[in-house]
Formats: C-alpha cells, structure tokens, sequence
C-alpha cells in the first residue's frame, strides 16, 4: 500500500526530509480544534460508583491542590467525610440507574447527592467548602486525569487531492513524501530507548514476550473513519486505574477485574473519528509508541526505515531550486532514488540533473547490492532484522565485493567444468549405444 505526506517547501521539511524523520504532534498542535475529543461518558456498577465517590472525597481530603479543607480539618472530620464515599455512590448509582451521564453533567449531581449528608454532619461552612472543593476538582482536574497524552502523525491515501496541495503543500509549491508498507505498518527508531513495545524472548519456560522501551518500533497504520458525532468513550476504564485499593485488592487483580463493571463503548473509535468536513484528506495515521506519560517535542521525533519510503512528487508549481534541494537532501539521506517522478513526465535521472555525483563508497554500496553483498556491520549488539544497522568501511566493502566476484568466477569456472563433464559423458554413453545396435544389427544377419 502507498501513501502520502504533504510538505511545504520550507527549512523544516527539508530538515526532516533530509534526516528521513517524521513527527508525531500532540493534540492541541493539531488544526482541527474537535480531534481527538470524544464525548465523556459514565455508565458502570455500584462499585464504581463507590470507588469514584471515595476519589474525589480523597483529592478534596489530601491532594495539594485543595489543602484549604486539609489544613482546617480534623482526623475525625476527614474520616467522617471519606466514610460518606458509600452513601455517595449507592445514592449516585440509584439515580442514574444504567443510563450514560455526561462528564460535564458529573459535578452537579456529585454536589447535589453529596449536600444533605454533609448537613447531617459538618458546619454550614464546612460543607460550602467540600462542596466547592468537589465541584472545582470535578470541573477542572477531572477531565485532564481522564484525557491521555497522544501523539499523532498523519499520511494521506491520495497524492492527487488538490486541496490537500493548496493546504499542506504551500499550493502546490512543495512536495509528497512517497511511503509504503506492505504489512501495514512503518518502521521507526529512535535515538533513545523509549518506543514501548514487546518483543519475543526465548528461555527454558519456551518462547515469551517481554514488555519494555526499545529505540525500534513497528508502527501500525490505521485509517481515519468520518461521522458527524464524536464517539462516546467510558470514563469508568481510564479512572479503574487510578482508584484507591488496598494492597491485598492490588494483590488480587481487583483493578483489572472491575473493568467488567464498565460498559463498552466506542473505545476502539477514539483517536480514529473526525467530522465527516474532513473527509476529502483520506487520513491514515499512526501514533506515537509510548506509555501514558507526557513527552517533549524533541522525543517525538522519529525516523523512518528507507525501506518504507520510496520517492517524492514535486509539486506543479515547484521551482527548480526547491527540487534540487528535495533531491540532494534524499541524496544526504543515503537513499537511492534515481528515479522520481514529476506529474505524468516520464523517468528522469534526477540525481544527475541536479548535480549530484555519486561518492565512490556509494557506487560500491550499489555494486554490492547488485550482487548480493551484505553492507552492514557485522555486530551482535545489533539485531539481525534490524533496519537500521551501520554500513562498513568502503575498505571492508570492497574486500567483501571482491570475495563475491571471485567466488561467483570460481563458480562459473567449476559450472562450465561441470558442464564438459556432462557433456564428455553423454558423447561416450552416445558412442556406447552406437556400438551396441552395431553388434545387435550384425548377429540379426
């Protein structure tokens, strides 16, 4: 499958072109102000509910952010207080039975539940300031507790939209990026370890993944679905992790046996839906591999195996200069791409129109491949399917040519020998045949 990246004619691209690196933005650097939003809802068990009551009462009681109630209250008080977290929840499950309630619809009817408990037992001025606690921690920390870092980069399944070249193109100023994939995935690496993954791992129990952060990665590539309604998401499965539990609850997998409580949404959906307005980009994305931690721009950098990318379409009304420059910085790139295309002109050399002359370690690197000649460094620390292993001195390249080219004359030599053999031998049994119809022709006499 190919597809494509839009680029502008401008320092950065070229930069990252240049470097074979694509970059993976973070949702707010996105232009399309409703991506990646879904609609936060929740709908789970009692429990759930319970857990979620005895959170927000804990984050008034102890965060650092609310040390007002804290400060102000004594052991007996916020025990008192966290031990309406039952009540909360029995009284929140019971009102909204199994409908789904918006997160923005949470704040209110946590107040509201929560106010003639705290009348029973706290000061008029004391359950104002649970009250506003609760509220300010549901408004405002609550949707960034549930909302999860994602880092997105994204391709398009056209090179031909025009309104993707106006857009992203500098109007068809500057150039698409050539990828494809054959699996439906891109390899990555990145300088650091820091790509979450598995990779298979073989001891005496057998063959397992182990989880960790390696600095390659297969990427998978997804396809962007268009709609007019964000997809509804379960608050429920991103809070469950961040409950409170007990160390024997924690021992025994409770917090993974409680997602059962929380109905299924449209998980798979989220990252994946945008307003169907968007439709003409034919969107492909992928997303960053990393755990749920934030990551700075500089980390979100990575760059692409040469095996996914494969040529570049300049744009109608690019100017030679920018072309030149597109091609040596694929040139800087080490990758051979001799052949590029512009519009519907046939192949051209591009490399030699815009100057470019091979170097001699570059000719051998071409002369080994033609004939099968591995380039790459022969280090164990090095995975043997690694794509990005470092390629030998123009030294080493040449003694292994050499060995190649003599092993393949050697080879020919004892083919055609072989060959005079095969041929020797068929004369004779030829002779022998001869002979005998002779003696047999002579005794029918």
């Amino acid at each position: 499958m190919y597809f494509y990246k839009y680029q502008k004619p401008e320092n950065l691209e070229f930069n990252m072109l240049r470097h074979g690196e694509i970059y993976f933005a973070q949702i707010t650097e996105l232009n399309d102000a409703n991506e990646c939003r879904p609609r936060f809802i929740l709908n789970g068990t009692e429990q759930l509910w319970i857990r979620l009551a005895q959170y927000i009462l804990a984050e008034v009681c102890f965060s650092s952010d609310y040390s007002d109630y804290y400060n102000r209250a004594t052991e007996d008080e916020i025990r008192q207080l966290l031990e309406l977290s039952i009540s909360v929840g029995k009284q929140l499950k019971k009102q909204v039975k199994n409908r789904d309630i918006g997160i923005e619809n949470l704040g209110k009817l946590f107040t509201d539940t929560l106010k003639p408990l705290l009348e029973l037992n706290f000061s008029t001025l004391q359950s104002k300031l649970i009250l506003d606690l609760s509220h300010e921690f549901i408004d405002r920390k609550l949707p960034s507790i549930i909302d999860e870092p994602k880092y997105i980069t994204s391709f398009s399944k056209s090179a031909t939209n025009p309104t993707m070249w106006g857009h992203y193109a500098k109007a068809e100023k500057g150039f698409v990026i050539v990828y494809s994939t054959e699996d439906g995935t891109i390899n990555v690496r990145s300088p650091l370890n820091l790509l979450y993954g598995s990779r298979p791992l073989e001891n005496e129990f057998g063959v397992i993944s182990q989880i960790g952060c390696y600095d390659e990665a297969h990427v998978e590539l997804q396809s962007v679905k268009y709609g007019k309604k964000p997809p509804k998401l379960n608050a429920f499965h991103r809070l469950i992790p961040k409950f409170y539990y007990s160390e024997m609850e924690s021992h025994y997998d409770v917090p993974t046996l409680l997602e059962g409580d929380a109905k299924e949404k449209q998980e798979d959906q989220i990252d994946l839906v945008k307003y169907s307005d968007w439709r003409y980009e034919q969107e492909v994305r992928t997303f960053f591999p990393y755990t749920d931690e934030p990551c700075s721009a500089d980390m979100r950098v990575l760059q692409v195996s040469i095996n996914n990318i494969k040529g570049l379409i300049f744009g109608p009304s690019m100017t030679d200069g920018d072309k030149k420059r597109a091609i040596l910085c694929c040139y800087i790139m080490r990758k051979s791409l001799a052949h590029l295309y512009v519009g519907k002109d046939k192949e051209q050399d591009w490399f030699e129109w815009a100057g470019v002359d091979f170097t001699p370690k570059q000719k051998l690197i071409e002369e080994c491949q033609k004939y099968g000649v591995c380039i790459y460094e022969d280090d164990k620390m090095e995975n043997e399917l690694s794509l990005f292993r470092g390629v030998v001195s123009e030294v080493e390249l040449q003694k292994r040519l050499d060995a190649k080219l003599a092993w393949i004359k050697s080879n020919k030599k004892d083919v055609i020998d072989l060959r005079l053999k095969e041929i020797g031998l068929f004369v004779s049994i030829m002779g022998l045949i001869v002979t005998i119809l002779g003696s047999v022709a002579i005794l029918h006499r």
